[in-house]
């Protein structure tokens, strides 16, 4: 389904602002020698093609549990046209053991409107906290955000990570 054009351009705003956080991340952290980006839940990957994009991405990692949706990324991954770091994907359910022990450690580690649909809170922090690097930075949103702090009360705040909650943002 087509988005109404007024949440068109508020997701459109929030990307742009990520970006800009991804950005001024990855230039500080220039010493590096390169980072490497996780996005769980990606779907089609129109959110992690924009991110592979940006200077000092060496690695991308893409997770997702429909296949048919990960072909998609593969396929937008295969059409870009200006290099692009290697990229990696995991089909995969990330509530499972087996998947999380495929995903890397991550610079920069991306779960975007799924937050809500991840039943084990206390499960899925311990497992962002065991793939975020030191230092490194979680951005996470979801649309529902009254169930998102009944479901997972002041998780991201413990983790004492830097983190983004775009609703917040955009308030």
């Amino acid at each position: 389904p087509q988005l109404r054009p007024e949440v068109y351009a508020r997701a459109t705003e929030w990307e742009g602002r990520i970006e800009a956080r991804v950005k001024a991340f990855l230039a500080a952290r220039a010493a590096h020698s390169g980072a490497t980006l996780v996005e769980l839940c990606c779907g089609k990957g129109r959110f992690f093609t924009t991110l592979i994009k940006l200077s000092g991405i060496q690695r991308a990692v893409a997770v997702d549990i429909n296949a048919a949706a990960m072909e998609e990324l593969r396929r937008r991954v295969a059409a870009l046209p200006e290099s692009h770091p290697v990229v990696e994907t995991i089909v995969g359910n990330i509530n499972d053991h087996e998947t999380q022990q495929q995903v890397p450690t991550a610079d920069v580690l991306v779960l975007n409107d799924a937050m809500m649909n991840i039943p084990d809170a206390q499960g899925l922090v311990a497992f962002i906290a065991s793939r975020l690097k030191p230092g490194g930075l979680f951005i996470g949103n979801t649309i529902a955000t009254e169930s998102i702090w009944k479901t997972h009360p002041l998780c991201l705040a413990w983790l004492g990570l830097h983190y983004c909650l775009i609703p917040l943002l955009l308030r």
